[in-house]
């Protein structure tokens, strides 16, 4: 007997906002993306070299197909902090923001429309 095969699949994007204190590498990123293991989008450009101090919040935009499941993995990396008596910085990273097609066959309540991954940049109202 053979499984059937699934043959709609389902766009999926997740909205990750990384606080100053952690950074992800612009070239890794590209280089996953190359690779197809991770699509992603970054408007801003990123300064691996700034301290926490000194950096500002931005957010990543990941785009994956999901036929049955899927695992996403995003590398970053820790900046470095300003001297102090501390020995440990606390930093926390928030659960993204999950984004999917309207042709999902999932029901999952509040569903938002997915924004364009073919545009050359991504803005708040920006919908396919």
């Amino acid at each position: 007997m053979f499984a059937p095969v699934v043959t709609s699949s389902c766009e999926v994007l997740l909205v990750q906002d990384i606080p100053s204190s952690v950074y992800v590498d612009n070239d890794q990123l590209f280089n996953l993306n190359k690779l197809k293991k991770l699509k992603t989008f970054v408007a801003d450009y990123i300064d691996v070299e700034l301290p926490t101090s000194k950096a500002t919040p931005f957010k990543v935009y990941m785009f994956n197909q999901i036929r049955k499941s899927v695992n996403i993995t995003l590398p970053v990396h820790f900046r470095y902090h300003d001297p102090s008596d501390k020995k440990f910085n606390r930093v926390e990273i928030e659960s993204p923001k999950i984004y999917m097609s309207t042709n999902c066959p999932v029901a999952l309540g509040n569903l938002e429309l997915l924004p364009c991954q073919n545009s050359t940049e991504i803005i708040g109202e920006l919908y396919c």
